[in-house]
């Protein structure tokens, strides 16, 4: 059965608006850290289904899936991965270098978007999407080795325990 496009972009964007409200309501329950575990492993499981989608030729007769991964990626890219890096960016540099090491990140951050959506007809789809599933893989062991949980501290609680020093 085919799905319209339209028909898909309709319900991609519905997901998107509807989820949009999972971290201001889930990061009252949860912390930072696991928020975005649940994020990029999930992220990871959504683009890792849209790498077997377009890797798979038999697979293209189930436009379902297709739709399915953008779904699951939206609602897990909503739960922590899009809004909460830039929280904790903002908790994470000391007052008198916050103001370039936020834009620093910024511009960095789109230089990076600019070279992914340039490239991105260059490279099969398939490969992209590994490249993406295994880049979130690697995102979970960074944020379990080096991403601070920041709820509940405050600024210079943050800056204490970057510094190395013990917050007591």
């Amino acid at each position: 059965m085919a799905i319209d496009s339209d028909v898909c972009s309709i319900i991609v964007s519905a997901f998107q608006t509807a989820t949009c409200l999972i971290v201001p309501i889930a990061s009252t329950k949860f912390n930072r850290k696991t928020l975005l575990y649940i994020s990029c492993i999930g992220i990871s499981f959504s683009t890792g289904l849209m790498s077997l989608y377009f890797n798979v030729q038999t697979l293209h007769n189930y436009q379902w899936l297709a739709l399915l991964s953008l779904i699951s990626y939206v609602i897990f890219y909503n739960c922590g991965a899009g809004p909460l890096p830039w929280v904790i960016l903002g908790e994470l540099y000391p007052a008198k270098v916050k103001s370039i090491g936020t834009s620093t990140s910024n511009c960095i951050y789109w230089i990076v978007q600019f070279v992914l959506s340039y490239l991105f007809d260059e490279i099969d789809l398939g490969i992209w999407f590994s490249i993406f599933c295994i880049s979130c893989l690697i995102t979970v062991a960074f944020i379990w080795k080096f991403v601070l949980e920041t709820k509940g501290k405050t600024l210079q609680e943050i800056q204490r325990t970057l510094e190395g020093k013990h917050v007591s």
